[in-house]
């Protein structure tokens, strides 16, 4: 064989391997192994975020008693609502049954308490308010309403993931 075709039969060589490996019971299992981790490290990643969040809230609180300045009222106070939510009534799933399309965020708030986190969805005007708790190492238990205009446009309760 020349030089030539060595280097025509190896690429051709390692993307047959490649396929092969992707495609096998081994390469499967190597892509479940990789999925659960990644979903470890997401909700290790939130742990630590939701108690980072707890002390900042904190720390905020200490400066505005030492500083005898009273909190801003409307600043977002996502420490309490992190540790409100760690208990709240979203956990239970009657509460989430209270829940109907057309409801306001406030309304959907005194339900179910502050969500654990929230963002802007894609379309303009609407969010989505995030409920989410780690079960074990591996698991969570997740939950989302979805606003648009300030109304509740879906609601997913709370499943095992």
């Amino acid at each position: 064989m020349n030089a030539i075709t060595r280097h025509a039969i190896g690429p051709a060589a390692l993307g047959l391997a490649a396929w092969i490996a992707a495609t096998s019971p081994v390469g499967a299992q190597l892509e479940d192994f990789r999925t659960r981790q990644l979903m470890q490290d997401v909700a290790e990643l939130k742990r630590v975020v939701r108690t980072q969040d707890q002390r900042i809230g904190e720390l905020e609180r200490e400066i505005s008693r030492s500083t005898s300045k009273p909190p801003d009222r409307d600043a977002p106070r996502t420490a309490e609502r992190s540790s409100q939510s760690a208990n709240a009534a979203w956990l239970n799933l009657k509460h989430w049954e209270r829940v109907k399309t057309g409801m306001s965020e406030k309304q959907v708030l005194d339900v179910l308490g502050y969500p654990t986190s929230s963002r802007s969805s894609e379309n303009s005007g609407g969010k989505i308010l995030f409920y989410t708790q780690p079960v074990g190492s591996t698991g969570f238990l997740s939950g989302t309403v979805e606003l648009d205009n300030d109304r509740v446009k879906t609601v997913q309760k709370p499943t095992l993931k």
